[in-house]
């Protein structure tokens, strides 16, 4: 009876043994951890961030779209035509680096780069009635962010920020904003 017991004792230990070693190794296996982005660690740099709003899905003769680019040195306002997006109109302000620092912490607050699992893969054909934003995130040529949402609803893009308060943001950083999309039809 001993012996028996020693023999079940034994085969118990192997079996917890083994189950311990597979287990352990697939925990302890090197995964890649994604680096969050913190949107304020650009703002004494060369970044930019973009705007971008598109009009409804038209006629590639009809289709506008404006887009508000801001960096540490320059803001510039720009209406873009067709789906291939050339630019017809340039408007371009000097900025500065206490502004631009002043700009990147308010858009951070109102979450620019706030991320969220869209219901769609990309943003084309989607809210064909209505806009899509595009907001971006580039430091030397390199895309840090992209997200986008569509007027038809919040939660059919990717962006989970305040797009009221990062558009009021964005427009503001162009006198006359008003008056330069008087005439493009969103």
């Amino acid at each position: 009876m001993k012996y028996l017991l020693g023999v079940f004792a034994t085969v118990f230990v192997l079996i917890a043994s083994i189950f311990w070693v597979v287990n352990r190794g697939s925990n302890d296996a090197v995964k890649p951890v994604e680096k969050a982005t913190v949107l304020t660690e650009y703002a004494d740099s060369s970044a930019k961030a973009i705007y971008e709003l598109h009009g409804e899905l038209v006629a590639n003769e009809q289709r506008q779209a404006v887009r508000i680019t801001v960096d540490r040195n320059q803001r510039t306002f720009e209406v873009l035509d067709s789906y291939n997006q050339n630019v017809v109109s340039t408007k371009s302000f000097t900025n500065n680096s206490a502004a631009f620092e002043e700009f990147v912490y308010g858009l951070s607050r109102a979450g620019f780069i706030s991320k969220q699992t869209a219901r769609f893969d990309s943003e084309k054909g989607v809210c064909p009635r209505g806009n899509i934003t595009i907001y971006k995130l580039s430091d030397h040529g390199s895309e840090i962010s992209r997200l986008w949402s569509g007027s038809c609803s919040k939660t059919a893009g990717s962006f989970d920020g305040n797009s009221r308060t990062v558009k009021g943001l964005f427009e503001a950083q162009i006198p006359k904003y008003r008056d330069l999309v008087r005439d493009v039809e969103l």
